[in-house]
């Protein structure tokens, strides 16, 4: 191992290249010193950077163009502005159509407005008002039929303020020849209010209120109410006047009404 005489350097041949590669006589090199002083060799190359204030985008042609004026092309390998992907008139948070004009809104203003304006009329307030007290006396039959007296005279009497205000709208609409009898004779007598106040063992106002409309020569089922009227006076122990109310139903009765005589 010692006499083995080590003649080579390692790194002999390590800056060895072809002359081809070899920048040492470009100075003199006509050619490349004639390539130096061209405009081409002097062109200006950019580096594209993230554009700021002093950017904007370009049209469709793909350039944009910087505060100097001087355009520049984008390139793939560099930064380039991120641009919007939403579509013109159209978002994905509240999924609204397109509608530059707002029709849609124009329209549902219109419809609205022509609504109001069927409803503020005294024909439509009064068939308003007349539901509402039909709602009311079904809701005083059912409280009744289900042994809720209290409720069904509550719902009952309701109802009774709400016709006499219906009287008054139709009065000073100039509709009172329109009024509907016998809705007023649900309300007051003998369908609900004169009975639920049977019912709750208010026979004094029981008995008025059917007194109002025995009075109404307008309804002609006074006799089947006087028959009430008996049987309130019955169970206030006053038989005389009970005696009465029945000889006065058989006299007021139609010949027709044979089961009631």
């Amino acid at each position: 191992m010692n006499n083995v005489r080590i003649d080579d350097d390692i790194y002999d041949g390590y800056n060895d290249y072809p002359s081809i590669y070899s920048i040492k006589d470009f100075e003199q090199d006509e050619l490349f010193q004639e390539t130096l002083h061209t405009s081409y060799a002097k062109r200006l190359i950019f580096t594209p950077k993230v554009p700021g204030s002093a950017m904007r985008l370009g049209t469709s042609t793909g350039f944009h163009r910087s505060s100097t004026g001087i355009p520049i092309r984008p390139t793939t390998s560099g930064l380039r502005p991120m641009t919007a992907v939403r579509g013109a008139g159209y978002t994905s948070s509240n999924r609204q159509p397109f509608d530059p004009l707002n029709m849609s809104s124009t329209t549902k203003g219109s419809a609205s407005s022509l609504e109001s304006g069927k409803e503020d009329t005294p024909e439509e307030k009064i068939k308003v008002a007349e539901r509402k007290i039909m709602d009311l006396i079904e809701s005083s039959v059912q409280a009744a039929y289900e042994n809720n007296a209290r409720v069904a005279l509550e719902r009952a009497r309701e109802a009774s303020s709400r016709e006499r205000a219906l009287i008054r709208l139709q009065e000073q609409a100039g509709l009172s020849d329109n009024h509907n009898v016998d809705l007023t004779f649900a309300v007051r007598v003998i369908f609900n209010l004169a009975i639920q106040y049977t019912n709750n063992n208010m026979f004094t106002e029981a008995i008025a209120t059917y007194q109002a409309i025995t009075r109404n020569r307008m309804f002609s089922n006074s006799a089947r109410l006087k028959v009430n009227m008996g049987n309130i006076y019955v169970k206030m122990g006053q038989l005389s006047q009970a005696i009465k109310m029945y000889r006065m139903a058989f006299d007021q009765a139609p010949a027709a009404h044979k089961d009631l005589r």
